[in-house]
Formats: C-alpha cells, structure tokens, sequence
C-alpha cells in the first residue's frame, strides 16, 4: 500500500525533475529466438517421431521394402502463471502532485515484459549440460554432444566448448550442414542468425562485417562474412554463451505459448477508497528438438 507517508516529497511543490518513473523499453528480443503461438489449454503437447529413411536399390522383380515410422516421446508445456500489482491510498492519489502515481500503475506492463524476457531466456541460459534443466524429448540437456536419434546411427552434437570466435562460427556453420534426421537424411539446414551478449558486440562486429579475415594481416577474405544475422541479447546469464539459430521452422524451433495475454485491471476499495491496480499473463517459454539451434560457452 502506498500511503503519503511513503511519497511525501511528491506532496511540495519543489520537484523539478522526477528520475525513475519507468523505463524506455527495448522491443522484444524473446520472437527471435522462441517460435510464439497462442494456446487455449493449461499445458500443451508435442509429439517427435521420424519420417523415412532414403530408399534403397531395388533388385528386379524383388519385393518394395516397406518401413514404419518411429514414434518418440512425448514433450508436455505447463503454462505458469505471472502477476503483479500495486494499492495507493485514497489520500495519496488526492494530494500527489506530480502525476507519479498513475505512471507507476503503467510500470506494472513493464515489470511483466521484464519477466516474459528473463523466463524466454532461460530457454537459452539453462539448456548448457552443467546444471541445464532444459531438456529435449529424450532427456539430453537442449545443448549437447550427443543427441541420440530414435533410429539406428550416431549420436549428434549442437554444442561447442569455446568462446566465441572465427573457429567457433565456422564449426558451427559447418555443423548445421552435416544435420541428419532420425532416419539419416541430410536435414539440409541452414544458419540464419547469431545470438550473443551486449559484451561481445564489437567482437561480432568485426567476425561478421569485417570484409578480411579477422585477426590476421594476411591477405584472405572473410569468408563467413554476411552469413549470420547478429542480435544482442540483453538477458543472457554467462557473458560468454552465444547461440545460432537455424532455418528449419516451427517443427524444430523453440517454443513460447501464450495462454492469457498480459491482462491489466483496476478497481477501487469501497470501504477504504485505496485504488488497486493490478496485471496478470499465463505462459510457457520451453523446448523439444534441439535441431534449429547450436550453442557455445567456454565452459559447457
């Protein structure tokens, strides 16, 4: 609750210049990254299984060799809910005098953004195998050396154990082409866009746009230059980790259901006249397939 007492330096008029009544907020960084879909239930299911292996030679006048599909597990996305709110006093919103008070009561879409923003991220931030809670359908951590496939081949691998650097890209890069589905078909995927932390930026700068090769006199083109979108992102927890995503779609991209759009309300109490102001959203930033995205630190 907030009382006069609490605001008593808005009650004067003596106040030139009031710093802190919100923030100039950012667009959204979580879209870029996390496919957004509506859901109208209280958790939402995804289903991984594998299409047909390439066909093979065919003797004359032998049977067509025929094939299942293989069915895997199934992935479940709880939506959690989020809410805040704040309670002037009948005098306080009376004898304020500055406007402050309404503009706090707006703050509260900005609070709900700011989480929305750090629960994405975490999608991101806890999908590394050292303490990842963020796993795919088979239980490996989202970041990985060894995604086993439901059918028959090796293991894969989306993960680099590095800083980010010119070597980290171009394995990267050259990973997402040697992409295999379940059923050992070359995925054909391609990398699209590079995420990294606000302390790297003039590090992707120069990997990304120099037109040389970066870090050497010698005469050599930048060979990866103009192939990765750049985006910062401000929410990510180890300054070192950096992620490329990939263009195979929906199907493979991580996810982010939206179930109750942030949702404000006020209302007023009869008996003491305070005014309550409150926002609410329900959500789920989660993943599945591990496919779409690649991810680096210098500690996995």
């Amino acid at each position: 609750m907030i009382f006069t007492g609490n605001i008593a330096s808005l009650l004067e008029p003596k106040i030139r210049v009031i710093t802190g009544k919100g923030l100039r907020r950012r667009p959204d960084e979580y879209p870029a990254f996390l496919h957004v879909g509506s859901s109208k239930k209280n958790k939402e299911t995804t289903l991984e299984m594998t299409g047909l292996p390439s066909a093979p030679e065919r003797g004359q006048n032998d049977p067509i060799a025929t094939f299942d599909l293989i069915v895997g597990s199934e992935k479940t996305h709880v939506h959690k809910s989020y809410a805040i709110g704040i309670e002037y006093s009948w005098e306080s919103q009376d004898d304020e005098l500055y406007g402050v008070l309404p503009a706090v009561a707006r703050q509260l879409g900005e609070s709900v953004a700011e989480t929305r923003e750090i629960e994405a991220a975490k999608v991101l931030n806890n999908g590394f195998p050292t303490g990842g809670t963020v796993v795919t359908y088979k239980g490996e951590t989202l970041i990985n050396t060894a995604h086993p496939k439901l059918g028959a081949g090796a293991a894969q691998t989306n993960a680099f154990a590095g800083d980010l650097g010119l070597g980290a890209l171009q394995t990267a890069i050259i990973n997402f082409d040697a992409l295999e589905d379940d059923q050992g078909k070359k995925m054909r995927a391609r990398p699209v866009k590079l995420f990294y932390d606000p302390q790297n930026q003039f590090l992707v700068e120069e990997l990304l746009k120099s037109e040389g090769k970066p870090f050497t006199a010698n005469n050599e083109v930048n060979a990866i230059r103009g192939m990765l979108q750049p985006m910062k992102l401000h929410y990510l927890t180890d300054s070192s980790s950096w992620f490329i995503k990939g263009d195979l779609g929906e199907e493979f991209d991580l996810r982010y259901f939206n179930r109750t759009p942030p949702s404000m309300r006020s209302f007023d109490d009869e008996r003491t006249k305070s005014s309550i102001f409150t926002v609410a959203t329900r959500f789920v930033a989660s993943a599945d397939a591990w496919q779409n995205i690649f991810g680096g630190r210098t500690t996995l």
